[in-house]
């Protein structure tokens, strides 16, 4: 298991800036990653990766990643958050699949979410047609 503290991430700006996440939570199971720079817990982003490990009665591996990403607005003068976007990836990963399979699923999907036409389903929510 990698061994670590913190872990950098671009974020989505003009010009990306390093958006640093600090562990929170660390196991094997689960460990939970957060952008400290909000003061309060409630407005910082976080990344949440869970293991689930194959066994006898289920073949596969189970990896997910969880974002959870506050709105932070100020109303009033007062700065709070108001609503959480989320994203997904789970990847269930047969325990037959070779290094070489899980390198290519993972690159998939990676350059699938970089990819233009997918980006602006999010970023400009706009669907594929």
């Amino acid at each position: 298991m990698p061994q670590f503290s913190t872990l950098t991430i671009k974020d989505g700006s003009a010009t990306p800036v390093d958006v640093v996440f600090s562990v929170e939570k660390l196991s094997s199971e689960q460990t939970v990653l957060v952008d400290r720079r909000q003061a309060s817990r409630d407005m910082q982003p976080s990344v949440t990766i869970g293991f689930d490990r194959a066994s006898p009665n289920r073949r596969t591996f189970k990896v997910k990643h969880s974002i959870a990403y506050p709105l932070v607005r100020t109303v009033a003068g007062v700065t709070t958050s108001n609503d959480v976007a989320r994203a997904t990836v789970e990847y269930t990963v047969p325990s037959s699949m070779t290094v070489d399979e899980r390198a290519h699923l993972q690159a998939l999907v990676a350059n699938l979410e970089d990819a233009t036409v997918i980006k602006a389903g999010i970023k400009d929510l706009d669907p594929l047609y």
